[in-house]
């Protein structure tokens, strides 16, 4: 059985308000890296052999990052993600 993880990454950011107003929380930079990358390398670590992260909020920036990047996992989109929840987002990637 392949392994699989799923990022949640659909939702405003909103506590992050100054940072998240252009650009969703997963690109945002810690120590040089975006916690994006970081969660990926973490479950590339571990053997993860499926990542799927759940886009939404300034999907398009999040799908160019993985372009540029190569990185290795798919995307779903949650179109409902203004009126929705994280547990939503959790249900589509499911």
């Amino acid at each position: 059985m392949k392994s699989a993880a799923i990022i949640l990454a659909a939702g405003f950011g909103s506590r992050l308000k100054k940072a998240t107003d252009n650009l969703p929380k997963c690109l945002l930079t810690v120590c040089g890296q975006t916690i994006l990358e970081n969660q990926i390398k973490g479950y590339e670590s571990i053997n993860v052999e499926n990542i799927f992260i759940i886009t939404g909020y300034e999907h398009s920036k999040i799908e160019n990052f993985v372009l540029e990047k190569n990185l290795n996992v798919k995307l779903i989109k949650n179109n409902f993600y203004e009126k929705t929840n994280n547990m939503f987002s959790l249900g589509i990637g499911i």
